[in-house]
C-alpha cells in the first residue's frame, strides 16, 4: 500500500537513515538487529580516496584508526552512552571480524588553577560514576605520582591532579566501527546507497528523498545523521538546528619501532588539561593502514581553544577537509607533544596532519529527538560523538521502530535547539 501512495518512486523503505558516518551506520546496525522485518536503507558517501578529495563536497569524521573512548568525564549522560557503547564492541567485533576496540584504560590529568572548576568537576563526576557502577579507578594528587607510573610522560606545571581507569577506556577504531556496522546491516538485508540526499519532502504516506544522482526513494520513517554537513542541503530538515561548526586538527607522529614503540604501546590514551578548559589528548602508538605506527595528538573542542576556528558556511566546512596543511596548527600541536614527550622530540619523527570538523550544539549534548512526525535526528557529537555512537544508534533505532521516545534517559537531556 505504501508503494502505491508514492508516485513515480521505484523503491520504498520502512526506514531511511540519511548520513552514513558513525551515528548513521550505528543506527542501521541497531535497526537491522532489533527489527529485521523492516526494510532499511542507509544513504551516504563512502570514504574518499586521496585523489577524490578535491572534487568531493561531503566528508565524514570517521576517517581515522584512533579515537579515544572513556567513562572519565564531566557529564553523566555522556558517561552512560559511552559505557553502554563499550559493552557492545565485543559482539560487533565477533560478528564483523574487525578489530574495533583496544582496552588500555584512560588517563586524565590537569593543572590545578584557582577559580577554575573544569578539572574539579571532571574528577568529581568521574569518582561518582565509577563508584556507582563498580568501575575501578585511581586518583593522582600530584604530577610526581602520574610521571612515576607512566614513564616517559613529562608534566611541566607543578599543581596537578588526575584520574585513571584501567577498564572502560582505550582506543577505538572509528573507521572499523563504521565499516562493521554497515557491513553487518547489509548482511542482514539493508540497502546501502553511496550517494547524497539533497532534499526531503513530507507526503501523506511518509517522506520522499531526492538524491544527488537524481534518484528518488520513499520512506515511512527517516533518521537524519548528517553531522557537520547538516546545513549543506537546507531542504533536509523542516527546521534548521542551531549548530556551530568548529575546525579540528590532529597531528600524527610516526614511531618507527624499537624501544620507543615498546615503551609507549602500554600507555593509555590520555588528556592533558594544561589550562582553563584547554586540553590536548594523546593516543598511544596505533597501527595505521599504511603499515606504520603513529602516536596522535589533538586539541579541545571549546571555542576558546587557539586552534578552533568557526566555519561559517557549508563551503567552509568542505574546504577545511580538503586543505593540504595547516602550519599554525602543526607548530602548536608539535610543541605540546614535544613538551609531554621530550625523548621523542629528540628524534624529530615524521609527521602526518589530518583534519575534521566538530558539530557543536547549543546544549553541549547531542541533539537527539523527533523533528517531525516520522522524522528523527541524531546530530552534534561535540567532538565526543565517536565513543557514544553505538548507543546513540540504539536510541535512534528504538524511535524508528516504535514511533516514540523509547529510552531510559529523558528526551530533555538531548533537546534540540533550533535557529531563529
Amino acid at each position: 500500500r505504501i508503494q502505491i501512495l508514492f508516485e513515480n518512486v521505484m523503491d520504498v523503505y520502512d526506514v531511511a537513515v540519511v548520513g552514513a558516518g558513525a551515528f548513521g551506520s550505528s543506527t542501521a546496525y541497531q535497526l537491522s538487529k532489533q527489527a529485521p522485518h523492516l526494510s532499511l536503507v542507509l544513504i551516504g558517501p563512502d570514504e574518499p580516496e586521496q585523489d577524490e578529495k578535491p572534487s568531493r563536497d561531503i566528508f565524514g569524521c570517521h576517517y581515522d584508526e584512533g579515537r579515544v573512548t572513556r567513562v572519565i568525564g564531566e557529564d553523566p549522560v555522556e558517561q552512560i552512552l559511552a559505557s553502554r557503547s563499550l559493552d557492545q564492541y565485543g559482539e560487533l567485533e565477533k560478528e564483523s571480524g574487525l578489530k574495533i576496540y583496544t582496552e588500555s584504560g584512560y588517563l586524565t590529568y590537569g593543572q590545578v588553577i584557582e577559580g577554575d572548576t573544569y578539572l574539579e568537576t571532571t574528577n568529581q563526576v568521574t569518582d561518582t560514576f565509577c563508584t556507582e557502577h563498580g568501575i575501578p579507578y585511581k586518583k593522582y594528587n600530584n604530577k610526581s605520582e602520574v610521571m612515576s607510573e607512566w614513564k616517559g610522560l613529562h608534566i611541566e606545571y607543578d599543581k596537578c591532579e588526575g584520574r585513571y581507569t584501567p577498564v572502560k577506556g582505550g582506543c577505538l577504531s572509528i573507521r572499523n566501527l563504521v565499516t562493521a556496522c554497515s557491513k553487518i546491516a547489509a548482511k542482514r538485508g539493508a540497502t546501502i546507497l553511496r550517494t547524497v540526499v539533497t532534499a526531503i519532502t513530507k507526503e501523506d504516506c511518509g517522506y520522499r528523498l531526492c538524491m544527488s544522482d537524481e534518484g528518488e526513494l520513499g520512506a515511512r520513517h527517516v533518521v537524519i545523521t548528517c553531522g557537520s554537513f547538516t546545513h549543506h542541503h537546507p531542504a533536509l530538515l523542516p527546521r534548521a538546528p542551531q549548530l556551530t561548526y568548529l575546525s579540528h586538527t590532529v597531528l600524527r607522529f610516526e614511531i618507527s619501532g624499537g624501544e620507543v614503540l615498546d615503551r609507549y604501546r602500554s600507555l593509555p590514551p590520555f588528556a592533558d588539561i594544561y589550562d582553563k578548559k584547554l586540553l590536548v589528548y594523546v593516543l598511544p602508538p596505533i597501527l595505521y593502514p599504511d603499515g606504520k605506527w603513529y602516536m596522535k595528538i589533538g586539541h579541545s573542542v571549546y571555542d576558546n581553544d587557539p586552534l578552533c576556528r568557526v566555519l561559517e558556511t557549508p563551503s567552509d566546512v568542505s574546504s577545511w577537509y580538503r586543505q593540504p596543511d595547516n602550519p599554525e596548527a602543526r607548530i602548536f600541536l608539535r610543541d605540546r607533544f614535544y613538551r609531554i614527550f621530550p625523548d621523542i622530540a629528540a628524534t624529530q619523527p615524521p609527521e602526518v596532519i589530518d583534519f575534521c570538523v566538530f558539530s557543536v550544539t547549543a546544549t553541549g549534548k547531542p541533539y537527539i529527538g523527533f523533528c517531525d512526525e516520522g522524522m528523527f535526528m541524531a546530530i552534534g557529537g561535540n567532538g565526543k560523538g565517536a565513543k557514544a555512537a553505538l548507543e546513540i544508534g540504539n536510541i535512534c533505532a528504538k524511535a524508528a521502530i516504535t514511533g516514540e521516545w523509547d529510552y531510559d534517559i529523558k528526551p530533555s537531556s538531548f533537546r534540540i535547539v533550533y535557529e531563529g
